[in-house]
């Protein structure tokens, strides 16, 4: 079996920087990281060792100067807190939309903050933007025990969320979903950091192309994972686009739980996977249903494993799902 650090390291260190689109107005500059974010392992990967691997001078060239704005007029606010390097962005009654466009280096931490007894998700909008983190703090942090936050990549632009530090790129207290029609690069490269974490649900649903290229722990990490908007009417919005996976440390997607019901159902849509311990990771149910396509190469452990907390894990393969060319039944 190869050792799957050696792996990382060396897929990391061959990396190559993609560029995006340009962008506009308001910036923020850089100062001490915020605390008020998911904490990681102490055994972190330097700023400048991710800088390896991202040229953020160029990214930032790329890209252009930073700006928010808040798209339905009334709904939800922001605060900025310029020595922590957060943006708090609050959640309202109704559903709040922040467009994010250009470069930043920071975190979004999602909050109530008017203390409200009902409230709605978050959408971020992402218009050309690349999202970045060099500290011990993740990129986007919701912080809440309900409802989602929600990361939208708007159609025909790029847009990049990359944890360069030693944390996720997007955690969720409770859940997180992932739409749109444009594209969409995540990325960890922190000692054992998930590049997106939630409490509970993953949601990917929309036509978005979701790229992520190094990760160094799981690529997606929680409870249940859905490829469709509403698992209960999965014909609601489901996934139409690209998934890509590569030079995973562990699982593309680890979804095992403590009380042991973890659960992964592949509505649609297309998943590449290459260059990770296994695929799937859950406690009770695998699905991969007719309309998707699951392809894995260069896996260094099982195609899918049952969780430590399993009472065991039954498994339906009605799409596809191949491991270097061979079906997986």
């Amino acid at each position: 079996m190869k050792n799957c650090k050696s792996l990382f390291l060396l897929a990391a260190s061959m990396l190559l920087l993609s560029c995006g689109t340009n962008s506009q107005s308001a910036s923020a500059s850089s100062a001490t990281p915020s605390s008020e974010v998911v904490s990681s392992s102490s055994e972190a990967t330097t700023s400048a060792a991710s800088s390896s691997l991202y040229d953020v001078d160029a990214l930032k060239q790329t890209y252009g100067e930073f700006s928010i704005t808040v798209k339905e007029e009334g709904i939800g606010s922001y605060t900025y807190d310029e020595s922590a390097k957060t943006y708090y962005l609050d959640v309202a009654s109704a559903k709040a939309t922040y467009k994010l466009s250009g470069y930043f280096d920071g975190t979004f931490v999602i909050r109530n903050g008017s203390s409200l007894t009902s409230y709605k998700g978050v959408v971020i909008d992402l218009e050309s933007a690349c999202l970045v983190s060099t500290g011990d703090y993740a990129v986007i942090n919701y912080t809440l025990p309900e409802k989602n936050v929600e990361i939208k990549s708007s159609t025909a632009t790029s847009n990049k969320i990359l944890a360069l530090g030693s944390n996720v790129a997007v955690y969720s207290e409770n859940n997180a979903e992932f739409s749109g029609k444009g594209t969409l690069e995540l990325a960890s490269i922190g000692e054992l950091a998930h590049t997106v974490r939630a409490a509970d649900k993953i949601r990917i649903y929309g036509e978005p192309t979701i790229n992520v290229p190094v990760s160094a722990h799981d690529a997606f990490h929680g409870n249940r994972l859905y490829f469709t908007e509403d698992e209960d009417v999965p014909t609601d919005n489901p996934f139409l686009g690209t998934l890509n996976i590569s030079n995973v440390v562990s699982q593309a997607f680890d979804f095992e739980t403590s009380s042991g019901n973890g659960e992964i159902i592949v509505h649609s849509g297309k998943i590449n996977v290459d260059n990770a311990e296994s695929v799937f990771k859950t406690d009770t149910t695998l699905e991969v249903q007719k309309n998707a396509t699951v392809t894995a190469t260069n896996l260094f452990g099982d195609p899918y494993v049952a969780g430590d907390n399993s009472t065991g894990l039954t498994t339906s393969i009605i799409g596809t799902f191949t491991v270097d060319g061979k079906a997986v039944e």
